[in-house]
């Protein structure tokens, strides 16, 4: 049901000011629910471009979402997880957080090569750069700098 859904929801999209990131089957509020992720790298997604996205989505028949379930339509948000290589690439220059074998902190993401990434970060006063495989990576999502 997932991947169908999933499908029909790139078509929709199109007609909106973001990207479908995600869709999941998932529990809200004790209830079946789909959450749909929607992204827009060019900077924050209006509610209301949001309702609208919500909106016609509920237009769908049962065929496509069962009536029974909650839909959820949400953004990734700022500080969104990084789980494939377009996600690290978007990142390039970003800041972010990461738990890795080889480190974990707050980093600049600078450079993705293959299957390892080179972040920058500050250890006392000091720039420390350093190669890390994705593959060792438990968490990585992008943060805020204050």
């Amino acid at each position: 049901m997932i991947e169908k859904l999933k499908q029909k929801l790139m078509e929709m999209v199109e007609r909106h000011p973001f990207e479908l990131y995600d869709v999941r089957q998932t529990m809200i509020f004790g209830q079946q629910g789909i959450e749909i992720l929607v992204d827009n790298d060019d900077g924050p997604i209006n509610t209301e471009a949001l309702e609208r996205f919500h909106h016609e989505i509920l237009q769908l028949d049962d065929s496509w979402i069962p009536d029974h379930f909650v839909i959820e339509v949400s953004s990734v948000g700022i500080e969104r997880p990084l789980e494939t290589f377009k996600d690290y690439d978007q990142a390039l220059g970003k800041y972010i957080y990461l738990v890795s074998d080889y480190y974990k902190g707050y980093a600049d993401l600078i450079e993705r090569q293959e299957d390892t990434i080179t972040i920058e970060y500050l250890e006392k006063t000091k720039k420390i750069k350093k190669v890390i495989p994705i593959k060792t990576i438990s968490t990585a999502r992008r943060a805020v700098k204050f």
